[in-house]
């Protein structure tokens, strides 16, 4: 059972979005100019479980009832979201004779999970369904999806001035791993005497190709396309820097073999009753132990083809840029397909030269509420990098929050 419960935690637990997990910003100053950049990041966050608790889980060679009991007291009835996102990429532009166009490319690993968990269901597998004989446990709205993909792109930049700039890409996509499952309503009984478990299941799940994986297997294909851009203005004695970006707007279609169950039913397990325990085997040799839930389950089963939009995202930022001095600016962020509430934020930090700053930036949203972070820039005419460490809440406060997140990316510009 414990083996269980860390990999239904971990599962769930493995990362979220409240920001670009990577550097999508394709600017790199008013002379465009050639570049190759390494980005990777990842994200976990949830303000419904607790550092604390998934620490003790994992290390612990048991859970106290005391840790069990006080995250479950903190838990909503009906909402607790977790959400991760991870991404490693490779991206470059080439530009062309030193004009105002440039090519570009991308290469990279995705993986998103999102879930929401109704108090009920960390309840049943923590504590189990003994305390609910007699009793019945709705556990109704549990949702969870995760993808794995990767992502070539190829794209184009244009500089129309030395202050703006657009660019669009368009990928293919290699769909590796996917897995949903969606329960409205849903309800568990157990008899007094625990001999009969009654389910009512209103909802469903699907999963690509089993007998397919490992990395960038092929279980589905699909496209993206990715666009924005970049603007910069005088103001306050100050320049500011603009970017509005649209990432992932595209769809996966998973192959036929994608495996889909639909429930929508009651189903009743009433358990077996042995007459001689000595002669197990030969009471049922000639009998068929069958229940109605894995009949009903059988007769819901379907394999076929599934179109899926990616997990996206819509995102601006206005950042104040200085020779020297404080600097603030903020953002808003908006996902599709992922389980994410709006994310806004404001950045302030302090820049020390051309070459070196650090920010400071405050959100509310994404899977969480307060979430924080710390990040730095270092920029010179021929490197550039950037690192960040997210959801500070998280490491602060461990008992209240659950996080854990950081983003590094090193680009050489020629």
């Amino acid at each position: 059972m414990r083996f269980v419960s860390v990999i239904f935690l971990l599962s769930l637990m493995h990362n979220a979005y409240a920001q670009k997990p990577v550097n999508h910003n394709w600017w790199v100053g008013s002379d465009q100019r050639s570049f190759i950049m390494l980005n990777a990041g990842i994200n976990a966050t949830s303000a419904d479980f607790s550092n604390r608790f998934v620490e003790e889980l994992v290390l612990s060679d048991q859970l106290t009832q005391e840790t069990i009991g006080n995250e479950i007291k903190a838990l909503n009835s009906s909402k607790n979201s977790v959400g991760l996102d991870y991404e490693r990429a490779v991206q470059g532009a080439w530009n062309l004779k030193s004009s105002s166009h440039s090519l570009l490319f991308k290469i990279a690993d995705v993986a998103h999970l999102d879930a929401n968990i109704p108090k009920n269901i960390t309840k049943l597998v923590f504590k189990g369904n003994k305390s609910y004989a007699g009793d019945t446990l709705d556990f109704s709205g549990l949702s969870a999806m995760g993808m794995r993909y990767q992502q070539m792109a190829i794209g184009w930049q244009y500089q129309p001035t030395p202050s703006s700039a657009v660019f669009a890409l368009v990928s293919y996509i290699n769909g590796e791993q996917y897995v949903e499952g969606d329960f409205e309503r849903s309800w568990l009984y157990t008899s007094v005497l625990g001999d009969t478990l009654s389910t009512s299941l209103n909802g469903g799940f699907s999963l690509s190709d089993t007998g397919r994986s490992g990395f960038a297997v092929n279980n589905g294909s699909g496209a993206a396309i990715d666009l924005g851009f970049h603007m910069q203005f005088e103001g306050e004695e100050s320049t500011w820097d603009f970017d509005f970006a649209i990432n992932n707007l595209g769809m996966i279609q998973w192959s036929k073999k994608t495996l889909n169950v639909n429930l929508d039913s009651n189903y009743t397990w009433r358990g077996i009753e042995i007459e001689d325990i000595i002669n197990v085997n030969g009471q049922f040799a000639e009998n068929e132990l069958a229940d109605s839930l894995s009949g009903g389950v059988i007769r819901n089963i379907n394999k076929q083809k599934k179109i899926v939009w990616l997990p996206g995202a819509i995102h601006a930022e206005l950042l104040q840029r200085r020779d020297a001095g404080f600097e603030t600016g903020g953002g808003w962020v908006m996902r599709w397909n992922a389980n994410f509430d709006p994310f806004v934020y404001l950045k302030n930090g302090y820049r020390f030269n051309d070459h070196i700053a650090t920010h400071l930036s405050v959100g509310y949203g994404g899977y969480g509420t307060v979430q924080a972070g710390l990040s730095g820039s270092f920029e010179w005419s021929h490197f550039a990098a950037n690192l960040e460490l997210r959801n500070l809440e998280a490491l602060i406060l461990p008992g209240r929050f659950a996080g854990g997140s950081g983003v590094v990316n090193v680009r050489y510009l020629f």
